[in-house]
């Protein structure tokens, strides 16, 4: 989950040489608002705004004149870092260089979204149980423990904050389509669930539909 992994190639670069005119045509061709710049020897220099652009006294300009200095990342900077990163909450993008500072790509909040979801533990079959804990109270060791005890086992953690400030919301991605055991053993120790998401319930309602629809031609 390092840098390099996520970049975008439908971002493309244009030269510190190029005109207003020339970069707003590409900023238009892809449909994008801001594009890293580099030099002649691709190094980054910045970035350009299309709204900055647009606002050109002469579309002949070089875009030299309208760049703004950003920060990039290392090719080797974790997906956790990435996601704090300024630039990406800001302008949507994150430039990366390689270890000798050449430009190698952006990531974008499209990118990010992609990479996350071909990891496998995503795409495996089984359920989502959201619930809300107090910040002090909370134990990854002790949720796995109670999943665990279900004959199950937790895939992935996302937490998030809550409304109130001593409290978190932690979603568990869990191995297994019927979690009625490891919501009822949650409920025991007296967590508070907030949603539910299993293929499980699916199933359930097509059962019951397809139940009342022949109900319905029987009649």
């Amino acid at each position: 989950m390092f840098a390099n992994l996520l970049l975008d190639q439908l971002i493309p670069n244009v030269k510190i040489h190029q005109t207003v005119y020339d970069v707003l045509n590409v900023i238009h061709r892809d449909l994008l608002y801001v594009l890293p710049v580099v030099d002649s020897e691709n190094k980054l220099v910045g970035i350009v705004k299309e709204a900055q652009l647009l606002d050109a006294y002469n579309e002949n300009d070089f875009i030299e004149n309208y760049i703004i200095p950003v920060i990039p990342v290392s090719f080797d900077e974790h997906i956790f870092n990435i996601l704090k990163n300024k630039n990406l909450k800001d302008l949507s993008i994150c430039p990366v260089i390689d270890m000798n500072g050449q430009y190698i790509g952006c990531i974008s909040s499209q990118s990010i979204v992609y990479f996350l979801s071909q990891n496998k533990y995503i795409q495996e079959a089984g359920g989502i149980i959201v619930m809300e804990i107090k910040i002090i109270d909370y134990s990854l060791t002790e949720l796995s423990r109670l999943v665990e005890s279900n004959h199950a086992n937790i895939l992935q953690v996302f937490t998030s904050e809550a409304n109130h400030p001593e409290n978190m919301i932690v979603s568990l991605s869990i191995d297994k389509d019927d979690l009625k055991e490891v919501i009822a053993t949650f409920e025991r120790f007296e967590y508070q669930i907030m949603a539910v998401f299993q293929s499980a319930n699916l199933e359930n309602d097509y059962q019951e539909r397809y139940e009342s629809l022949m109900m319905y031609l029987n009649i």
